[in-house]
């Protein structure tokens, strides 16, 4: 099973990098600034992006090949804010009339600079990127419905966020943590936090609207998981975290199912 990125996907993905680079690497902590020493702070903070995001879209477009499935990374974008042909954003014609659509406004670009711009570089918002899957009939002879399930969209969006938990779980089983260690813990952790809030067009959504309790127990777990990993060990943060997670999914469903 080949993972393939095509030459847009890894234009997609070297610019979420660049993107990210800045907001990891807005604050070097250095009370002076120093542009030079800034730079070689955002030129690793890019790199380690680079690699994580390198897993995150690889873990997904793995899990859509298993499932006779295909998936696009893009640069997270719009022009619409509804669903109706008349919600697309226009350009103003002339005596104000409405003109023609503009252009995709790059919001993963955007929202994440404005973040780390606002908060002097303390809030990671990690989004930058959005996913498009599609099924292949061919590839799916032999299952029940020739085209994806909702269940499998939900795993297919789920398998990014959590293959960056899982390997930031690897990597805290390090004995002696270096600094660029701990930052790409700390990456892959914000990745996989951000990319499973709900909002439209990214991973979030794409997993919410697929299975809502799957989609419920893979966050709790991420979260959990994000931060017993800096007081215990590995195999317990998984144990709990799935126990904690396990636990909320069998409420929110026990309460669902009275009401």
């Amino acid at each position: 099973m080949k993972i393939r990125f095509t030459t847009k996907e890894v234009s997609a993905l070297v610019i979420s990098a660049l993107v990210l680079g800045f907001v990891f690497g807005f604050d070097d902590g250095r009370k002076v600034f120093d542009f030079s020493l800034w730079f070689s702070n955002f030129l690793l903070m890019t790199i380690l992006a680079l690699f994580s995001l390198i897993i995150f879209v690889a873990a997904q477009k793995w899990t859509a090949c298993k499932y006779g499935g295909n998936l696009e990374y893009s640069v997270w974008k719009f022009r619409r804010w509804g669903f109706a042909r008349s919600s697309y954003l226009h350009r103003k014609g002339e005596g104000g009339q409405k003109g023609s659509s503009i252009s995709w406004i790059p919001l993963g670009i955007i929202i994440p600079a404005l973040f780390a711009f606002l908060s002097e570089g303390y809030v990671f918002f990690a989004v930058t990127g959005m996913i498009l899957i599609s099924s292949k009939a061919r590839h799916r002879l032999g299952k029940e419905f020739l085209g994806l399930t909702d269940f499998e969209y939900s795993k297919i969006a789920v398998a990014g966020p959590m293959a960056c938990i899982i390997f930031a779980l690897i990597l805290s089983l390090v004995n002696t943590l270096s600094v660029a260690v701990v930052w790409l813990i700390k990456i892959n952790i914000a990745l996989a936090i951000a990319n499973m809030l709900p909002i439209p067009l990214i991973t979030g959504s794409v997993a919410f609207f697929g299975s809502k309790f799957f989609y419920l127990f893979s966050f709790v777990f991420i979260i959990f998981a994000s931060i017993l990993m800096w007081y215990i060990n590995f195999f317990f943060v998984i144990f709990f975290a799935l126990i904690l997670a396990s636990l909320l999914v069998t409420i929110a469903y026990y309460f669902g199912e009275v009401k």
